[in-house]
């Protein structure tokens, strides 16, 4: 992970609103950590997922530039909303993923929160670099219930069909999984670049944090599994800065 980290010590004030709907069922990562960024309070609402960025729209091409046809074409179509399809899995699982790296000893729980679109314009303004993010988090955390907001975000998604690049009947590996290429498996190779953050209900910025990873979608690595996958990951490497009890920052390259 090639990511800069930077400690911060201040407090932040406060203003924000937020919305998602969490799983009934939240997957379980066994996570081995003993601090918690999460001591002031207990309720912790989660807002909605923002994506930036329009998602991948996969070209109906073969090795040799040709046009799909039949199955083939109906495949990549396919593929093409699995790779979308990403963005709500992880959504889904990241507060179970979060959940699960606490210490047994915290007895908080995590719930939904609702955002306005002005919120979401805002949150927006400070993923893409218009605005501070920080500014922006703690706009967006004025007025919420709860005691800890949870903000997730992903961005910059980007796909390429394996089969428009490598000759039918080749196997590599491709995101940390061996695939098979040809026109009846076509993986997909994507990357998206994925972030959360805790802000306190008066405006302090407990944890921001941020990377880019890549994941493959095949007929059996779905859109479900790749979306948790990405959401441990973001957790899993969380663990470097949560070695520090004060407010941590990191973007990757």
């Amino acid at each position: 992970m090639l990511a800069v980290a930077a400690l911060l010590t201040g407090a932040i004030s406060s203003t924000v609103q937020a919305g998602p709907t969490l799983p009934s069922s939240l997957p379980s990562y066994e996570l081995e950590w003993a601090w918690a960024p999460l001591e002031l309070g207990s309720d912790i609402r989660v807002a909605p997922l923002v994506v930036m960025g329009p998602l991948p729209d996969l070209e109906p091409v073969g090795f040799l530039g040709e046009q799909l046809e039949g199955n083939a074409a109906y495949l990549r179509q396919l593929r093409g909303s699995q790779v979308a399809a990403v963005t709500e899995s992880f959504s889904d699982a990241l507060p179970g993923a979060l959940a699960s790296a606490l210490p047994d000893g915290w007895n908080g729980h995590f719930s939904d929160a609702r955002t306005t679109a002005s919120t979401r314009t805002q949150l927006a303004a400070g993923l893409d670099g218009r605005r501070s993010l920080d500014s922006a988090l703690q706009l967006a955390v004025d007025r919420l219930p709860g005691e800890v907001v949870l903000f997730r975000w992903i961005s910059d998604i980007t796909a390429e069909p394996l089969a428009t690049t490598t000759a039918p009947g080749t196997t590599l590996r491709a995101a940390d999984r061996l695939v098979y290429v040809d026109e009846h498996t076509d993986p997909v190779l994507a990357q998206a670049t994925v972030g959360l953050a805790l802000v306190a209900a008066d405006g302090e910025v407990f944890l921001r944090y941020e990377d880019r990873y890549s994941f493959v979608i095949t007929g059996s690595n779905t859109a479900l599994r790749a979306g948790r996958d990405l959401a441990r990951k973001l957790v899993t490497d969380l663990h470097p800065l949560l070695q520090e009890p004060t407010v941590a920052t990191a973007f990757g390259p």
